[in-house]
């Protein structure tokens, strides 16, 4: 595992912190990385435990290996089971079978229970369905079991034909490539890992920089227009900061290259302190309101 972990880097370039710190940002949820950078940690990439950055690094590496060749499920499930090697291996490259449903957690708005509906993979759970909560809604995935694999086939198609058309969007491209794939939602875990994956990829063969977002659960709450207005800002972000490390050079500080150097120093003057550990379960709300109160903290 770490001897992949040594060699996955050494061929994705990762030679650096900053390096390391803005392929970590593709994989891990923007507030905790932020606080990671703010903190010092040495190795943000770490902070799902060593068998997820492995898993991710090897299935990233693999995918930017065949950026000559078109999309198929075969690759999908290749990149599932790379990414679920060390974690889940049982798992890994598998359908799942039965009723897939995910909780919200928050209450939904107007707008987003109409990107929901009017999503073909998915179908919208009220609150108070059984056996849901009063206060949240769900999302139940419409694709049955045996058909995961004919809805991926599809997919694919729909991909490899539509960037073979003269002036086709790359970032409507990769959105909906990203959407589609966590909306079908093939797999028991990593379902969203692997659809940024493929985003990426998507991405990067058409010469641009990988995407990342402030929050990952956004994309089944947006339309298509809104998601693929996401993945350009984002992967104009992952740009902007690849060009600070350019531009910094080989030694360049994480906290410089993503910009957060009235949190970091708000964090040395303050008495609070953020205890990070690797593989440790980590709540994002925590980390958003931590992160708050070190903005309001800062100096002007």
């Amino acid at each position: 595992m770490e001897a992949m972990i040594t060699q996955r880097s050494s061929d994705l370039g990762l030679r650096t912190p900053g390096r390391d710190a803005v392929e970590a940002g593709l994989l891990i949820d923007e507030p905790l990385l932020h606080c990671a950078v703010v903190a010092g940690h040495p190795q943000p990439g770490l902070l799902f435990g060593k068998e997820e950055w492995a898993g991710y690094l090897d299935a990233r590496a693999y995918a930017r290996g065949r950026s000559d060749q078109g999309l198929s499920v075969a690759f999908i499930t290749d990149l599932h089971r790379r990414l679920a090697q060390f974690s889940f291996p049982d798992i890994g490259g598998k359908f799942c079978t039965g009723t897939r449903t995910g909780l919200t957690r928050t209450q939904l708005t107007r707008d987003e229970v109409a990107a929901i509906e009017a999503n073909p993979y998915l179908e919208h759970m009220p609150p108070g369905t059984v056996p849901l909560h009063m206060k949240y809604s769900a999302i139940a995935y419409r694709t049955k079991p045996e058909a995961i694999e004919s809805e991926l086939q599809a997919m694919c198609d729909r991909y490899n034909s539509a960037r073979a058309r003269p002036g086709a969007d790359p970032y409507r491209l990769a959105a909906d490539l990203q959407r589609d794939c966590v909306a079908i939602h093939p797999f028991v875990d990593y379902n969203g890992r692997v659809s940024r994956l493929l985003m990426n990829w998507s991405l990067e063969r058409d010469g641009l920089p990988p995407s990342t977002f402030s929050d990952f659960n956004r994309d089944l709450f947006s339309t298509s227009d809104q998601w693929t207005g996401s993945v350009r800002e984002g992967s104009d972000m992952v740009g902007e900061r690849i060009a600070r490390l350019e531009r910094l050079g080989e030694n360049a500080d994480p906290v410089e290259v993503f910009g957060l150097e009235r949190e970091r120093a708000s964090y040395l003057a303050g008495n609070e302190r953020l205890a990070l550990e690797d593989g440790d379960s980590h709540r994002m709300s925590e980390y958003r309101a931590f992160l708050q109160r070190l903005r309001d903290d800062a100096p002007p």
